[in-house]
């Protein structure tokens, strides 16, 4: 919360990041119409309980009439309820509406009507951005990683380094750090 680390947060970090490393991964396909109860069955189905649900985009849980503001709302207190009955994190990942000034970073009023309900909902927003892809002035290979809402604590910018070409993101080392 301070933004240092120590000695013991370092080993505590480290003993997390093997945890996960260890942990069992399932993905599902949710193409077609999906309900959030239809999720929780299934993943109650599964032989292990996940710690955390991802769930990449809202458009195969909602039905083509429910995607309106009002049926949003509904998917969002939906997911925080399934997070709360499986006792695990759920991850949803919303599209931002484009920016008309691509040099901006995306904020909060960037994910529109539709996505206001989730961020209203969430303890946690996480806003990820590539400078370098919209700004010919930023350092390519720059991912920025914002916390714009945090109900438990600090909100703040960590960069990372993202190595694209084979799917990893590890920590940043600016050029002058480097050399």
């Amino acid at each position: 919360r301070n933004g240092r680390l120590d000695a013991h947060d370092g080993a505590r970090l480290r003993s997390a990041g093997a945890r996960i490393d260890a942990a069992p991964l399932a993905i599902t396909d949710l193409r077609g119409s999906r309900t959030v109860d239809g999720l929780r069955d299934e993943v109650l189905r599964m032989p292990f309980r996940p710690a955390l649900l991802v769930i990449d985009g809202t458009r195969y849980l909602t039905g083509p009439n429910d995607y309106t503001e009002d049926g949003m709302a509904r998917l969002a207190v939906g997911l925080k309820n399934l997070a709360g009955a499986l006792r695990c994190a759920v991850v949803v990942s919303h599209p931002l509406r484009h920016t008309a000034e691509s040099e901006l970073r995306p904020s909060l009023e960037d994910f529109g009507d539709m996505g206001r309900p989730f961020v209203n909902h969430a303890d946690h927003v996480l806003i990820a951005h590539r400078p370098g892809q919209y700004n010919d002035r930023a350092e390519r290979g720059v991912l920025e990683l914002r916390v714009a809402k945090n109900r438990h604590g600090t909100r703040g910018l960590v960069e990372f380094a993202a190595r694209l070409e084979c799917s990893r993101i590890q920590p940043f080392l600016p050029a002058a750090a480097v050399a």
